[in-house]
């Protein structure tokens, strides 16, 4: 049979690849048409989405060439269409009622996997770098923070926030109930302060610190002036 791939240079290849046999509870579809869905077109440009061998193409209708063992209401010549994404019933994702976003989707169709990707991520550098790596370790669902304030645009692609359905909230401040929180949070050894302190400096230096942390590549996270 003949199908669409996306080759290593991005572009589209008609290939000839063999018929795959239907296991039980399958059915082996001869698509009749496919329409070239906006997904289509912004992904192939994406290798992280679309890899080399990829055979895009989700909006097809055809018929059922054959069926599978224990496969019931279904029989060879019936005309179908096909639900792109594969979800497992199974992650917790689809178990809360968030099927879109199911973590094995990526495998079984069209969507984004994401693991033991964190739920929340708070943005505190202020940087477009820092707001991109956020995007893309979030899992399904997750929250973006923007603590930092970037003066310069952001340039966060779209793909991974749609599929995802991340959302994304700016921060300004904080209430006096979440300071007083913070408060009983540091005297009860709760967040580990010193590992977020690069080191501590004279006041005199102030300059030459502020130099230090806007450098490029710099590692340093939190300096401390002192009198």
């Amino acid at each position: 049979m003949r199908a669409v791939t996306v080759a290593d240079d991005r572009r589209l290849v008609v290939v000839e690849c063999p018929a795959p046999e239907p296991g039980p509870g399958q059915a082996l579809v001869e698509v009749s048409y496919c329409g070239i869905c906006g997904s289509d077109l912004h992904f192939r440009d994406v290798p992280e989405l679309f890899p080399a061998g990829t055979v895009p193409g989700h909006e097809f209708s055809g018929r059922i060439v054959t069926v599978g063992d224990v496969v019931q209401g279904w029989r060879a010549g019936d005309r179908v269409c096909v639900l792109p994404f594969g979800q497992c019933g199974e992650c917790a994702l689809c178990r809360a009622g968030n099927e879109q976003v199911c973590l094995h989707a990526e495998s079984n169709g069209v969507g984004l996997g994401t693991g033991r990707e964190p739920a929340c991520v708070f943005d505190c550098a202020g940087t477009p770098t820092a707001a991109q790596l956020a995007v893309q370790t979030l899992r399904p669902l997750g929250r973006l923070l923007l603590v930092g304030l970037s003066l310069t645009p952001l340039d966060l692609t779209a793909p991974a926030i749609v599929i995802k359905e991340l959302e994304i909230r700016g921060v300004i401040a904080y209430q006096r109930a979440q300071f007083q929180a913070a408060i009983e949070m540091l005297a009860a050894g709760a967040i580990p302060v010193g590992e977020l302190i690069t080191e501590i400096v004279p006041l005199v230096e102030a300059e030459a610190a502020f130099q230090a942390l806007t450098a490029r590549g710099s590692e340093k996270v939190k300096i401390l002036l002192a009198q």
